[in-house]
C-alpha cells in the first residue's frame, strides 16, 4: 500500500506533467522521438545545444551533459528555489489544488538537535587509545576534534540513554532519531544505546549539515569488528552524503567511506562520502550538478561500481585509479597511511589530474577478446550515453573503441545514435556493466 507521500507524488505527476510545467516556465521543447523531447538544461546553464532529454512516457528528465535527472518535483526544486523536498512537494500540491496533511511527528530540527547533543557526548568520551588509533590512520588529534569524532565506549549499553535523560530528552524522540533502540528481554522491552547494544566499542563519525548541526552518525568498530558489525549506520540513516554541506564545488572527490573523505580533507581537497559501496543513490546526483568535475575514488575492490557512478555524471565524472600496491581492498585512507600527509597531497593531485572519464574507464574495462560483432549488444548503454554527448567528446571516446576493436568510426557513430534511440532513461541513468555479463563476487 503506497504511503501518503507516494500517493501525493503520483497525484502531482498526474495533474502536472513535466512537459506542462516546463512550458509554463518558458522552456522550448523540441520533439525528437515518439516519447522524447529535448530542451536546454537549467541545471548547468545550457546555451546552444539542448542536452536535457524529457521522456514523456516516463514523465522524467535526464541531462546527458551534467547528469541532472528526476521528475517534476526535482525540476521545481531547482527552478523555484525551494529549500527541500517537502517544501517543493507542498508548493506543487498547492498549485494543482491538492491538500497535504502534516503527519510528521518529528521535525528535522528536532532530529538534528538531538544528534548534535549525542555527537557532543561521544566526542567527550574520546580516550588515549582511540586518539592513538586515529593517529595511526593519519589523523592528528586536532583534526579529529575539529570533525567532532567521538567514541561509544565498550560494555556501556545505557550510557547515552542515561545522559539524554539527564538532559530531559524524551525517550520517544531519541528512539525516533535511532540513537536509542528497544530490545526484547525476558522482562519485556528494554531501551539501549544504538551503538552500545552490540557491546559498544565504536568510533563515531558525525556528519555535519549546512547549518553546522549534526544530521547523521556512523560508527566504526574499535579496536576491531570481531563478533559485531564493522560499521553501524543509524536506522533510517544514509539519507545524506557525508560533508554534503560543501556542495557545490568546482571539483570534489566522492569516496566510499568517511575516513577516505577525511583523508582528502586533511590535505584540503574538497570531498564527500557515501556510507559504503551501496550507499550511493540516484537522489544524490542532482547535488553535484554545479560541480565541474566529480572524482569517484572508491576502494580498489569496488572499481566497477566507481565506473558506474562516474558515468551517471556524464562527461564530468572521473574515475580515480588507486595504486595496486595498496592491495585488493586498498582505499584512500590506506594511501594516506602509506605515503604520509606531505606526499599524499601531491600524489592525490596527480591521481585527479590523470583520472579517466567514466566512459573511458568503461571502455578500458571491456574485454579485449570481445568480438567486434558482439560490441553493440554487450555495451549498448555505453554507446547510448556516448550518442547523447557533444560530437567532439563522442568521437574522442569512440576513437578508443576504434583502436581497441578496429571498428570503423562511421559504424561506431551510427551504433551510438541507434543505441540512444533504443535505451529508456531508466537504463541510461543506471549501470552499463550489467549488459557485459556478471561482475565477479
Amino acid at each position: 500500500m503506497p504511503t501518503a507521500i507516494e500517493s501525493a507524488l503520483g497525484e502531482i505527476r498526474e495533474r502536472l506533467p513535466l512537459t506542462e510545467y516546463l512550458i509554463s516556465k518558458g522552456f522550448k521543447l523540441r520533439q525528437t522521438g515518439k516519447n522524447r523531447m529535448v530542451a536546454l538544461c537549467p541545471f548547468h546553464a545550457d546555451k546552444r545545444r539542448p542536452n536535457m532529454v524529457v521522456y514523456t512516457d516516463e514523465t522524467r528528465f535526464h541531462c546527458y551533459c551534467c547528469g541532472a535527472r528526476g521528475d517534476v518535483v526535482d525540476m521545481a526544486r531547482n527552478l523555484d528555489g525551494h529549500l527541500n523536498f517537502t517544501a517543493t512537494l507542498r508548493a506543487l500540491a498547492a498549485s494543482v489544488g491538492l491538500s497535504l496533511h502534516n503527519d510528521r511527528p518529528q521535525t528535522s530540527e528536532d532530529r538534528s538537535g538531538i544528534l548534535t547533543l549525542v555527537a557532543k557526548f561521544y566526542a567527550e568520551q574520546l580516550c588515549p587509545d582511540v586518539l592513538a588509533y586515529l593517529g595511526r590512520r593519519g589523523f592528528p588529534e586536532t583534526f579529529g576534534r575539529k570533525w567532532r569524532v567521538g567514541y561509544a565506549p565498550q560494555q556501556s549499553p545505557q550510557l547515552l540513554r542515561d545522559f539524554l535523560r539527564r538532559h530531559t530528552v524524551a525517550s520517544e524522540a531519541a528512539l525516533a532519531c535511532g540513537v536509542l533502540i528497544e530490545v526484547g528481554t525476558r522482562d519485556g522491552r528494554l531501551v539501549r544505546d544504538f551503538f552500545g547494544n552490540s557491546g559498544g566499542g565504536y568510533v563515531v563519525f558525525p556528519n555535519t549539515g549546512r547549518n553546522g548541526s549534526i544530521i547523521d552518525l556512523q560508527g566504526r568498530a574499535f579496536p576491531d569488528g570481531t563478533n559485531k558489525p564493522k560499521y553501524l549506520n543509524l536506522p533510517k540513516g544514509r539519507r545524506h552524503l557525508f560533508n554534503e554541506g560543501i556542495l557545490p564545488r568546482t571539483s570534489v572527490v566522492l569516496t566510499e567511506g568517511i575516513p577516505d573523505a577525511l583523508s582528502c580533507l586533511l590535505v584540503e581537497q574538497p570531498a564527500v562520502a557515501v556510507y559504503g559501496t551501496s550507499g550511493f543513490s540516484d537522489r544524490f546526483v542532482n547535488q553535484f550538478v554545479r560541480c565541474r568535475h566529480i572524482y569517484v575514488a572508491f576502494d580498489l575492490d569496488a572499481h566497477h561500481h566507481s565506473v558506474e557512478i562516474a558515468m551517471q555524471f556524464g562527461l564530468r565524472g572521473r574515475v580515480v585509479m588507486l595504486p595496486e600496491s595498496l592491495g585488493r581492498n586498498g582505499d584512500l585512507n590506506d594511501f594516506l597511511i602509506q605515503r604520509g600527509a606531505a606526499s599524499f597531497r601531491g600524489d592525490l593531485t596527480q591521481l585527479l589530474q590523470t583520472a579517466d572519464t567514466g566512459y573511458e574507464a568503461a571502455i578500458k574495462d571491456l574485454p579485449t577478446d570481445l568480438q567486434p560483432y558482439d560490441l553493440f549488444e554487450s555495451a549498448t548503454p555505453l554507446l547510448a550515453a556516448l550518442g547523447a554527448v557533444d560530437p567532439i567528446s563522442r568521437d574522442v571516446h569512440l576513437q578508443k573503441l576504434h583502436v581497441k576493436y578496429g571498428i570503423a568510426m562511421d559504424a561506431l557513430r551510427d551504433a551510438a545514435s541507434e543505441a540512444l534511440l533504443m535505451m529508456p532513461s531508466t537504463t541510461l541513468s543506471g549501470t552499463w556493466l550489467g549488459a557485459t555479463g556478471p561482475r565477479g563476487n
